[in-house]
């Protein structure tokens, strides 16, 4: 994570949803908007940790995170006059809803 980069709960939802999972460096300050939000996320269930080491600790998003992640770019998409099809689609997939 780069200094100086403002985070919410859609980018790091995001970011944890990457095969390479939202990266927290050891010096982070446990008062930044990254580490609230991740806390908030890991309680919610919507991230858990992935891996943890020298370089920090990788947070990779669960079902439930991506349920969340798939509402906020609905919610984003509705509201900037975007296409939200393909978005309602994957959302219930991952509810395990069924069209038929």
């Amino acid at each position: 994570m780069r200094r100086g980069k403002i985070f919410n709960e859609e980018k790091v939802l995001y970011f944890a949803a990457e095969e390479s999972a939202f990266h927290v460096q050891p010096n982070e300050p446990a008062d930044s908007d990254a580490i609230r939000i991740v806390t908030a996320a890991v309680k919610a269930g919507h991230l858990r940790q992935k891996s943890s080491g020298s370089s920090g600790e990788f947070y990779e998003i669960t079902n439930e995170g991506r349920i969340r992640l798939l509402e906020l770019q609905i919610a984003w998409r509705e509201t900037n006059g975007k296409d939200a099809t393909g978005h309602k689609a994957q959302l219930s997939k991952a509810r395990g809803e069924s069209h038929e």
